[in-house]
C-alpha cells in the first residue's frame, strides 16, 4: 500500500499557492530554493507582478537614454557618420520631420525582446532537460525565466539611478579600458548630451569583445545561478546536469552574438 501510495504522489494537483508576492520576491533573493519549490508543487499568477517589474525595471534606464537623446536631437540634430554633413537647413528639416515616437520605438523592441528572451529560455531548458532524462513543464520553466530575471531589474534600476546622478549617458559608453585605468574619473565625470559627438565608433573586433563582456557581469552570472538553481529543483536533476542545460546554450548564445557583432562592427566601419 505504502508503494502504491508514492507512486500516486506524484499526480496529485498543484495546491494554489498562498504565500504573497513580496515574500516570493525577497525570498527570490535570499532563499531562491524555496522560491523555486513553490513554482514546482504550486500554482500561481503572481509571476505576471514579477514579469511587469522586470519590464518596468528594465525601461527605467532606457527612459532616461531616449528622453536625453532626443534632447541631444532637437539641440544639435541627427548624430552623422565621418565625412558626412548636412547644412543647418537640411538638419531643421530632419529635425521636423522625426517625431519624438521614432525613439520609442527602440524601448518597444528591448520589451517586446525581453519577453521572447523569457520564452526562448523556457522552450531551450525544455528541451535540454528532456534530452538529460529530467520532467518538467514549459509553463514551470517559464516561470522561472521570470523569477530569475530578478537580478537584471536590479541592475536595471542601478543603472537607472546611476544615469540620474551622473547627468548624462557617456559613462555607459566608457570604455572598460579607460575604466580600468582610472575609475573614479570614468564613473564621476560629469557629462551632457553633446558627449555624443565625440563618442568614436569601436571596431568589429572590440564590438565583439565588448558583446562577449557584456554577457559576463554579476548581474547576469546571478541570473544563471538561479536558472541552474531553478532548473535542479523543478525538474529533480543532479546539478551537473542543470549546469549543463543552462550553460551549454548561454555559451553558444554569447558566441553566437559576439560573431554577429564582430561581423556588423567590420561591415558598418
Amino acid at each position: 500500500m505504502t508503494e502504491l501510495a508514492e507512486s500516486d504522489s506524484p499526480t496529485e494537483p498543484e495546491i494554489v499557492e498562498t504565500q504573497g508576492w513580496g515574500k516570493r520576491l525577497i525570498n527570490t533573493i535570499i532563499a531562491p530554493e524555496k522560491s523555486f519549490e513553490i513554482i514546482r508543487d504550486h500554482k500561481s499568477r503572481i509571476w505576471l507582478l514579477t514579469a511587469l517589474l522586470v519590464i518596468i525595471a528594465v525601461a527605467f534606464p532606457q527612459t532616461i537614454i531616449i528622453q536625453r537623446t532626443i534632447a541631444q536631437f532637437k539641440a544639435t540634430g541627427p548624430e552623422l557618420p565621418p565625412g558626412i554633413e548636412l547644412t543647418e537647413e537640411e538638419i531643421a528639416q530632419v529635425q521636423a520631420s522625426t517625431p519624438a515616437f521614432t525613439f520609442w520605438l527602440g524601448l518597444i523592441g528591448i520589451i517586446i525582446g525581453l519577453i521572447l528572451v523569457w520564452l526562448i529560455w523556457a522552450g531551450i531548458i525544455l528541451l535540454f532537460v528532456s534530452m538529460f532524462g529530467g520532467r518538467t513543464e514549459f509553463g514551470k520553466l517559464w516561470r522561472l525565466t521570470i523569477w530569475a530575471s530578478i537580478p537584471i531589474a536590479i541592475q536595471s534600476i542601478l543603472s537607472g539611478i546611476y544615469l540620474l546622478i551622473a547627468g548624462g549617458i557617456q559613462p555607459l559608453l566608457t570604455s572598460a579600458a579607460s575604466f580600468m585605468t582610472n575609475p573614479a574619473a570614468a564613473l564621476l565625470a560629469p557629462s551632457s548630451p553633446e558627449d555624443f559627438a565625440s563618442f568614436t565608433p569601436p571596431t568589429g573586433g572590440s564590438l565583439a569583445l565588448f558583446s562577449l563582456a557584456s554577457w559576463v557581469d554579476p548581474f547576469y552570472i546571478w541570473r544563471l545561478l538561479l536558472l541552474i538553481l531553478g532548473v535542479m529543483i523543478i525538474a529533480k536533476i543532479n546539478w551537473r546536469k542543470s549546469i549543463a542545460i543552462v550553460l551549454i546554450p548561454w555559451l553558444l548564445g554569447i558566441l553566437i552574438m559576439a560573431g554577429i557583432a564582430g561581423l556588423t562592427g567590420s561591415l558598418a566601419f
